[in-house]
């Protein structure tokens, strides 16, 4: 497939279409006969046609074997019942504690449930007032990550088993011997703990030479490293500008939390004013593509663009290099000025962290022209990293000690710069000059098989630490469960050179805040553990004084030069993250690609380059090059290349390893975000899997009206306007409220029009959701939660090339508009609990049924496998076990289920159950003291971890429930109304403030009908 066919299939074709892959857009006959099938290239393993006499011969074995292998089972175990059970511990009900992720950008607060004392799902604190609840990938995805079997489990001296106490022996004794720590260096992850800061600053004290030095990949060398203090108050403004800033997409970006859900919050009611979103960045995000205006330029350009719309709005001592930007750019450019200045001090402008550090410069000097300093934007009084640092020059200068040999003891605490460190500053060949080094980590990775030390790392839900929160709350990190290996902290290895070396790490973080916390110091700990944060810590906030301080524009770089852009992953960020299946498998936001990373490229550099997607490249930048497989993201800039960090691992695990490349090859200390290179065609295809258009619509032509019946389910929205996408601008909703249920092409639902009779819901509970189009940026957040909730498997990625991917829940990307500059909608897409479902119909055992409260459910004892339900579904949200893919084997892996929802095994179909065990629970407490359930009491998985509370699940049977007043809203609509499926899930259709100087009808385009 080339962009050339794909271009010839578009000639003059016009329309509002809809479309979610480049192979889709042009209907190759690859697309066409990817969809024949229900699960691709591997259905023959079931239902290709076989003789009568070979079926029988089948049947016969099959009938033979019944008794010994009748259905896959958990082995027996024995089970031995308490002889003194605790006296906290209630079987069956939960406990929750308060705790915080310390994460580099700030710590998320946390509610983690514990079932017997091992914890089992990771929620946001819903009572902090920074995320309110809400979550992330990162954060849903540690709980895997503590119960990874891959851990390392002891401690070792050049391979051999010792113990933690002969380490900080050696460690004391060298220091001792220094006196004043001469040779003695720590390579640090990013401190963000002020207990740990203190520590260092104790250590420091007693040996003045000793040298810290830290280095995160994913934060060296950004604003973040020297405590970026600027806060962003999303609330009051209208107008948002980002500069190459993805603040929608992830935790990987400073208050995402905050800053999603205030963004959100401007757009749930249109009628009452909503913010308008502009994004100038250098590959596609879901911040970009959620953007009323996007501008994709490359990476060098931004600083310059950054400048000019610096001197446009009047910021003083605004000045850039002269570029020829074109008409198009130019009339971009004056609409965005135009507008900030319409909205001064109600606008804000927001950096890119992976930018040059003028950008963060000239959206100050922006924000301070347009008085939005001290109201939208907001300068904290401390910086949120204790120790400020610049990373990549002491990373530089620890190197170049190494090599010196000034470096006697080298301590690296929870880092892996074998793997991730620049590549010109050749690590490894200065790692051998050390005389002794010692790891602490979490895993015996690249950095850890070749150290002489090596120390297992406990994970935060195992230790006590503290951390603070985006607006500079304390948090305190409380653990849950004991260390499972035996594992260390970095207080433990800095304590142990102090006057009190058996200090524990809880009794350094209560030394910590006892000077902080008012009053009683035991009754405001409990408070502070209860609650999950220490009062009164936020950072104060105001304007900043004086004028920002503004830096040299680089020029961009040739317009035929070919850019390499640098940046974290969405879904295992800098690497830490590879070895954790929910995260490998999760496909990413824009792209939709799992267990591996690509080369991002537009369709036009494909074209220019004579390449096909999925074909191995190699990447050059300094001579320095990396093999990569490559794929057209709509919407990228030309001549710019995106590259993800974190793959190409040798040593994360039974689960990360030799998934993707290693980026870390061609990235250098001059160039930590983007560098010039080259690129070449190399032999070979990768083998990516990409889970767009996985799910096919069977239906005929006669009946949905185009193609050949074998279309994939988003190319028959595309075809024929199913408005299963449904927006209007401002404007528009003004004149018409109703627009999203009104038209031919907006059907919906006739409570008359079925042979069934209609199910009487006589009970008190009906239960419904409802999905805000318009609030969703598409993070991910849900599915992982999900994951978490459900026990859902990780399949690996072959399992997911053939379409057996088992997320109950997807986003669905559909792209709108030129290839090169589409819009983008985001749609979660789980079991719609249809009232009329067309899986309850089919099932020939009585396996999915409808229940008195409207839920459509799964008896997994009844089900054969017959997938019939999964045929009939137009919504494509079943997933069938295939094979045995829930692992009943590893004992680590089964601490962490989730005692309240079935292990499937296979042959097994499975779905979204609107999370019925959390129902059920609601239930038994309500009925405990004879009330009805309140509304907003069951709050699903999905719904808990969503930043920008996009879903919202209630009783449609109480007209005063949320979800009711949400279903009776003129702009909710069902999907596949036209199927009279009678859907319990409604989505709330989208609003644009499109700006309309800048609106003008996009080319759109459809697919080509096979």
């Amino acid at each position: 497939m080339t962009l050339v066919q794909v271009r010839e299939q578009l000639k003059g074709v016009k329309g509002k279409k809809y479309w979610r892959s480049v192979d889709e857009l042009a209907g190759t006959a690859e697309f066409q006969a990817a969809v024949e099938r229900e699960f691709p290239s591997s259905a023959q393993e079931w239902v290709d046609p076989v003789s009568r006499r070979g079926f029988m011969k089948l049947m016969g074995a099959s009938m033979a074997l019944a008794g010994l292998a009748g259905c896959t089972k958990q082995p027996d175990e024995p089970i031995y019942p308490y002889v003194k059970a605790p006296e906290d511990l209630i079987l069956g009900k939960p406990m929750y504690f308060a705790s915080a992720h310390p994460f580099v950008t700030g710590a998320v607060p946390l509610l983690v449930k514990s079932d017997q004392f091992r914890p089992i799902k990771v929620d946001g604190n819903p009572e902090h007032p920074y995320n309110h609840g809400s979550s992330d990938p990162f954060s849903q995805g540690t709980l895997l990550e503590l119960y990874d079997p891959d851990r390392s489990q002891h401690v070792t001296y050049r391979g051999e088993n010792r113990e933690w106490a002969e380490f900080a022996q050696a460690l004391q004794v060298k220091a001792a011997a220094s006196k004043d720590g001469t040779g003695i260096y720590f390579l640090s992850a990013t401190i963000t703990s002020p207990t740990l800061a203190r520590q260092w600053k104790a250590v420091q004290a007693a040996y003045p030479k000793a040298t810290l030095v830290q280095y995160d990949p994913a934060i060296a060398g950004t604003a973040l490293q020297n405590g970026q203090a600027v806060q962003y108050n999303l609330a009051d403004a209208d107008v948002i500008v980002s500069l190459d800033a993805d603040f929608l997409s992830g935790a990987a970006y400073p208050g995402f939390h905050k800053l999603v859900g205030d963004y959100a919050a401007r757009r749930k009611n249109p009628a009452a004013g909503m913010n308008r979103l502009y994004a100038i960045e250098s590959t596609p995000t879901t911040t970009g593509l959620k953007a009323e205006h996007r501008l994709g330029l490359r990476a060098s350009e931004i600083p310059a663009f950054a400048a000019a719309l610096a001197a446009a709005v009047g910021a003083p001592g605004a000045g850039g290099p002269a570029y020829g930007w074109t008409d198009e750019q130019k009339k971009f450019l004056a609409a965005v000025a135009k507008d900030l200045k319409a909205s001064a001090g109600k606008s804000v402008v927001i950096p890119g962290l992976y930018q040059d550090a003028s950008v963060e410069a000239l959206a100050a000097a922006i924000n301070s022209a347009l008085g939005n300093t001290g109201k939208t934007v907001l300068i904290a009084s401390e910086t949120a990293v204790p120790i400020p640092s610049d990373q990549i020059a002491g990373f530089k200068a620890l190197v170049a000690d190494m090599n010196a040999g000034k470096v006697d003891w080298l301590v690296i605490l929870n880092s892996n710069p074998i793997y991730s460190a620049p590549a010109d500053l050749e690590f490894a060949t200065a790692f051998d000059k050390v005389n002794i080094v010692a790891h602490l980590g979490s895993h015996l990775n690249e950095t850890g098989q070749i150290s002489h030390w090596h120390i297992p790392s406990a994970h935060y839900l195992e230790s006590w630490s503290d951390a603070r929160a985006y607006d500079g709350t304390v948090s305190i990190v409380q653990p849950l469960i004991d260390p499972l290996y035996g594992g260390r902290t970095a207080h433990h290895v800095l304590q142990s050179l102090l006057n009190e070396p058996m200090l524990s790490p809880y009794e350094a973080v209560r030394e910590t805040w006892k000077p902080v916390i008012k009053g009683d110091f035991e009754t405001g700990w409990r408070k502070a553990l209860h609650d999950g944060w220490i009062a009164d810590t936020a950072y104060a906030t105001g304007a900043a004084s004086g004028s920002a301080k503004l830096s040299a524009v680089p020029a961009p770089a040739s317009k035929d030069a070919l850019e390499i852009i640098f940046r974290p992953d969405s879904n295992v960020y800098d690497g830490w993250w590879s070895n954790v299946g929910w995260l490998q498998e999760l496909p990413k936001p824009v792209t939709n690609l799992s267990w591996d990373n690509a080369a991002l490229v537009s369709g036009a550099t494909l074209t220019k380059l004579g390449l096909e997607e999925d074909n191995i490249i190699e990447l050059t930048v300094d001579g320095r090059k990396v093999k990569a497989p490559v794929i057209v993201v709509p919407g990228h800039p030309d001549n710019s290349v995106t590259v993800q960090l974190g793959y190409g691992r040798s040593f994360a695990g039974r689960v990360g390893s030799g998934a993707g490349f290693n980026a870390y090859l061609i990235r250098t200390t001059d160039a930590p975000f983007y560098a010039t290179g080259t690129l070449a065609k190399v032999d070979g295809t990768w083998g990516l899997a990409i889970t767009k258009s996985h799910f096919q619509d069977h239906r005929s032509a006669r009946v949905s009206g185009e193609g050949n019946g074998n279309n994939s389910l988003e190319a028959d929205e595309a075809i024929n306007e199913r408005g299963i996408i449904r927006y209007a601008t401002l404007d528009q909703y003004k004149a018409d409220p109703g627009f999203a249920n009104e038209g031919e092409t907006h059907s919906k639902t006739e409570m008359d029009t079925s042979l069934f009779p209609n199910w009487p819901y006589n009970e008190a509970n009906a239960w419904g959701m409802s999905i805000d189009m318009n609030s969703c940026t598409g993070c991910n957040a849900c599915i992982v939660s999900c994951y978490a909730e459900n026990n859902i498997a990780v399949v690996g990625k072959q399992q997911v090339r053939i379409g057996r991917n088992m997320q109950w829940l997807r986003i669905d990307t559909y792209f709108e508009g030129d290839l090169s500059a589409p819009r983008a909608h985001f749609q979660p897409m789980a079991c719609q609990h249809c009232e009329n479902a067309p899986c309850e119909q089919v099932c020939p055992v009585g396996a999915t049924v409808h229940t008195p409260e409207g839920l459509n459910m799964m008896v997994y004892n009844r089900c054969v496998g017959t997938r019939y339900c999964s045929n009939n579904c137009p919504y494509k949200v079943r997933r069938f076990n295939f094979l045995l893919f829930s692992d009943y084997e590893t004992e680590s892996l089964k601490l962490s289920r989730n005692p309240d929802v079935s292990v499937r095994s296979r042959g097994v179909m499975e779905k979204c159950t609107y999370c019925v065990q959390r129902i059920s629970a609601a239930k038994i407490e309500a009925d405990k003291d004879n009330r009805l359930i309140a509304d907003g009491e069951i709050v699903t998985a999905c719904q808990q971890a969503c930043p920008a509370s996009a879903i919202t699940f209630g009783n449609i049977n109480d007209k005063g429930s949320r979800v009711a007043k949400l279903h009776s809203d003129g702009r909710s609509y069902q999907v596949l109304a036209d199927q009279n499926t009678r859907p319990r899930t409604k989505y709330v259709a989208a609003v644009l403030n499109l700006n309309q100087e800048l609106e003008e009808g996009p080319v759109e385009h459809a697919p080509a009908k096979g």
